[in-house]
Parts: C-alpha cells; structure tokens; sequence
C-alpha cells in the first residue's frame, strides 16, 4: 500500500508531486524522541487533558519532524518550523517544502510537496447523531440533495464524512480555514474534481477511515509512504 521507508527514500520530490506519509501513533518509539520537539509543542503536548491525546500530539510531531528532517537534510530537532497567524506550521520559504498533517484515532497523514500548498483530511468512519443537521451548516445545496437520497445509518454517515474531509483539506490548502462558509463551496464526495485552481481527491487510508487530499495548483502525482520510527 506504502512505498519505501524513509532511511532509503530520496529527499527530492518532483514538481507537481506529493507524498502522503502513514503514521501509526500507537507507537512508543517515536514518542520516545520527544526531546527533539521545540518549547511549543511542548507547550500544546501539555494543554491536552488527556494522556492518549498527549500521546498522540507528541508522536505525530517527532514523526513530522523525522520525515521533514530527511527531505530538508537536518537532525529532527534542527527542523525549523513556524506557526503562522492561522496557527498552521510551515517552514522558512528557502526550504520550498509545503506540508499539512491530519490525525485521527491512531493514524495520522502527513503530506508534503515542493513549492505547493496542501490540505490533508483524515477522519475515522463513526456514526453521527444527525448528519442532515451538520450539512445544513456546511454543505452545499447540491451536497445537501445527495446525501438526503442516503438512507440515515452507515452509508449517509460514510458520505458526509467523505465530503468533510475534502472540505477541509480544501480549506487547509486554501487558506481559508473552517470559519469560512463552507457551503459556497462545493467539492462532491468521491473522484477527483478542481475548485478554484485547487486539485481535491480521495485518500486510501484503509478501511476504518476516510482521508482527502487538497493541492493548489497542478497535481501530477501521489506517492504513497509508510513512516517507520
């Protein structure tokens, strides 16, 4: 499902590219390096009220800095990420490296590209109280109409999960973030479509969850990679 592990994998992405990298956040190995996390994420590792929310934060951002440290040829703790003003972390322009990363339950994604922005969604499939109600808020009325025609149960609850996810990779490549009004926005459920010269389309995150990847601008390919800490 996955390609190469990262110890052999080039740090050079092609033009147009994204890798989306598995991360598995049960793992007590990468959270064994935490030291190389900078006073921030330490910060926003000891907010959570809960140790496996801790846990999670904390292993999914030794990740993210082991993965980023192999394409930007620097120590993990070396990376030199920075929060902008929306609170998403990015890294100095000179590095031409764009990444986002999405967690969900025990998994998370990682996608990263050069000279790109990128949005990436993962949700794990759940049931919801009311997904009609939700749609009201967020869906377009195209989006709307479509998922009516879904029984309630299983189905309708798998749908409006995979429209949000590609709204809100959408919203996370864009720039727009989640306070803007969704529902002029419409980005389907399935196949890959372009929106305002944004590329969305599905994720195979396996079959507990739902993913989808947001690129603006052209998107020629994706690789595929497991991360092994």
């Amino acid at each position: 499902m996955y390609g190469p592990p990262i110890a052999r994998m080039s740090r050079d992405i092609p033009s147009g590219s994204a890798h989306v990298w598995c991360i598995a956040l049960k793992s007590d190995t990468a959270r064994a390096q935490r030291f190389c996390l900078d006073r921030e994420e330490l910060r926003r590792a000891g907010a959570f009220k809960f140790e496996d929310d801790r846990r999670r934060f904390i292993t999914a951002h030794v990740a993210l800095r082991n993965i980023l440290g192999k394409y930007c040829g620097l120590n993990p703790a070396d990376v030199p990420l920075h929060l902008g003003t929306n609170g998403k972390p990015s890294l100095p322009a000179t590095y031409r490296l764009g990444f986002n990363l999405s967690h969900s339950a025990d998994t998370a994604l990682l996608a990263v590209g050069c000279e790109l922005e990128l949005g990436v969604d993962l949700e794990r499939i759940h049931a919801l109280a009311d997904a009609l109600a939700l749609a009201e808020r967020h869906f377009s009325t195209s989006e709307r109409t479509r998922l009516r025609q879904l029984a309630p149960g299983a189905a309708r609850d798998r749908a409006f999960l995979q429209c949000w996810t590609r709204k809100e990779a959408f919203a996370k490549s864009s720039g727009i973030g989640l306070r803007a009004d969704l529902r002029a926005i419409d980005v389907g459920f399935d196949g890959r479509v372009e929106r305002d010269g944004t590329v969305i389309q599905p994720l195979d995150a396996g079959p507990e969850f739902v993913a989808a990847l947001a690129v603006s601008g052209p998107l020629s390919d994706v690789t595929r990679f497991e991360f092994v800490a």
